[in-house]
């Protein structure tokens, strides 16, 4: 019998170190994500300003557009007046309808949009969807 409630004394041990390293293993990236988000808003901030000050060197450094190569590194910036919906989708998180209406907006919208609100008066998008673009 002592034999038998050592073996179930290991399993139990045995399952809560895997259960920690299961743990862990869910833990590490989320740290990671945290200790990089205010290196890459930096790195947004720091983008931002070619794009106001030199709207054509932001293009050429490709400064918003997450799809195609690129070697400027923008923090994840996704240009409003550039992407794709796709790109909007998977980058903002947002569903279809809402790279559409977004689209659909710049299409009718003759002139770059100059503010993230600007867009999202004239894509009339669900409020939910606000905090995702900005």
């Amino acid at each position: 019998m002592p034999c038998r409630s050592r073996r179930l004394v290991r399993k139990s041990r045995a399952r809560r170190i895997v259960r920690v390293v299961d743990d862990l293993e869910l833990l590490i990236p989320r740290v990671a994500a945290v200790a990089a988000a205010p290196v890459l808003r930096a790195k947004g901030e720091e983008a931002r300003a070619p794009v106001a000050r030199d709207p054509a060197l932001a293009q050429d450094l490709r400064i918003g557009r997450p799809d195609p190569p690129w070697q400027y590194d923008d923090g994840g910036l996704v240009g409003i007046n550039t992407a794709p919906p796709s790109v909007i989708v998977q980058c903002c998180g947002l569903n279809g309808r809402a790279a559409e209406q977004i689209e659909c907006a710049r299409q009718q919208h003759p002139l770059p949009f100059h503010s993230v609100d600007e867009l999202l008066v004239f894509a009339e998008l669900d409020v939910s969807a606000w905090d995702l673009i900005r």
